[in-house]
């Protein structure tokens, strides 16, 4: 990749929420020197799966994080019922800093998330683990 990249989401709070996230990786958005990778949504179809990829995909975003001096973390949210998921980030040393309540909403049902964090250049929290 690239030239500058811009990775975004958004959820029923919006602005809110990404301020949140951005004050709990002690991410000031004053400063323009500082940039942080966001994982919107990583899936594998289920026949491809336990085979490596999402693996694979996560060591490329953690490679890809890693090669921006100014990159502090990789975050991403798991929705709460995803085990294997969750597991595979666990394992991959990423960790889980926060339980976003009803951060999905799937066919008119609220979900709860895990916010997963994996850092980079010498980022770190002001906040502990779950």
């Amino acid at each position: 990749m690239s030239g500058s990249q811009h990775f975004s989401a958004s959820y029923k709070g919006e602005w809110l929420f990404s301020v949140e996230i951005v004050d709990m990786l002690g991410y000031d958005s004053a400063k323009s020197d500082q940039t942080l990778v966001y994982v919107l949504t990583l899936g594998v179809v289920e026949a491809y799966r336990s085979l490596g990829i999402a693996s694979s995909l996560i060591r490329e975003i953690i490679k890809y994080a890693s090669s921006i001096p100014t990159c502090g973390a990789v975050y991403l949210p798991v929705i709460s019922y995803n085990n294997p998921a969750i597991n595979l980030y666990k394992k991959m040393s990423f960790k889980c800093v926060r339980r976003l309540h009803g951060f999905y909403l799937i066919n008119g049902q609220h979900y709860d998330s895990f916010l997963f964090l994996y850092y980079v250049n010498g980022g770190q929290s002001p906040c502990s683990p779950l």
